[in-house]
């Protein structure tokens, strides 16, 4: 169905040459009493969901499901793994042998800059005290790690944010994109922690039927392949409602035979029934 997403979304979106995907992971609490092979701290269990989200069109494209206490980092490589792509995530991800092989496949990164990440700058691009862009220059790592894990210069922004008046430092191997398009890719950061709320809030995924691992992980695929297929039919059928009133409709419309755009059609969308009896209306045997 990722495949199909991306057949549908085809250059719709896409804001740079690159395809840019965000890279994240979130955590689903759970009882270590009841969840006992979910081993994540001494006293709590929990799962991990590592995305891979398309950044263009906002869709999920790849995910893994681990237990709690593997970290983010070491699925790195199997979310961030072809070429002529812009991966974008936050700074928990920096690991510099695996950004050099980001680097190696040839493709993009943007990320945040540790803040003990010793270096120095080789040449600088633009530097001013005013304006959203402070800095901009090209640099090498200087700890004797660092060097031997990404030998290669990498390129430092340094943006001010005005509304909270706080200084970030990007960095990324992309020396093609303006200083300001690496800060904007990097805000788009943002629309993959949406997604998470928005998952977590609409559909089940915070309580679980079965306590078993297939179970748990069986429940987090189906949310997964239902915000899959709201937005392949919000994109075939040109909805513009949003993908929480697609599933309030589709709740009280379970056993009604008719399409998604039929539900939405000029006339309205049908008005949400609040009743402890299925809604049979409009279903034909």
């Amino acid at each position: 169905m990722a495949d199909k997403a991306k057949i549908i979304a085809g250059n719709k979106g896409k804001r740079f040459k690159n395809p840019l995907k965000i890279i994240d992971a979130s955590t689903i609490d759970l009882c270590l009493s009841k969840f006992d092979w979910a081993k994540f701290r001494t006293t709590k269990g929990a799962v991990k969901l590592h995305l891979k989200l398309d950044g263009d069109s906002l869709f999920p494209e790849q995910a893994i499901l681990t237990t709690g206490s593997v970290h983010e980092v070491t699925q790195m490589s199997k979310l961030c793994y072809k070429a002529g792509e812009i991966y974008v995530f936050d700074r928990g991800y920096v690991d510099y042998k695996r950004l050099y092989d980001i680097e190696i496949a040839k493709s993009f990164f943007v990320t945040r800059m540790k803040i003990n990440g010793q270096h120095e700058i080789v040449e600088c691009f633009y530097k001013s005290k005013t304006g959203a862009i402070r800095l901009d220059a090209s640099i090498k790592l200087t700890t004797k790690k660092g060097a031997k894990d990404y030998p290669s210069v990498l390129r430092i922004v340094c943006y001010h944010d005005d509304e909270n008046d706080r200084d970030y430092t990007f960095m990324t191997n992309n020396f093609d994109l303006s200083a300001q398009e690496i800060a904007d890719i990097y805000k788009s950061r943002w629309q993959v922690e949406l997604f998470f709320k928005w998952i977590k809030q609409n559909l089940k995924i915070k309580t679980f039927w079965g306590t078993s691992k297939n179970a748990v992980f069986i429940q987090i695929w189906t949310a997964l392949i239902v915000s899959l297929l709201l937005w392949i039919h919000k994109a075939l059928s040109n909805l513009e409602v949003s993908s929480q009133r697609i599933l309030q409709i589709l709740k009280t419309t379970i056993l009604t035979k008719n399409s998604i755009i039929g539900l939405f059609d000029s006339n309205g969308p049908p008005a949400a029934v609040v009743s402890d009896q299925l809604y049979f209306e409009g279903f034909k045997f």
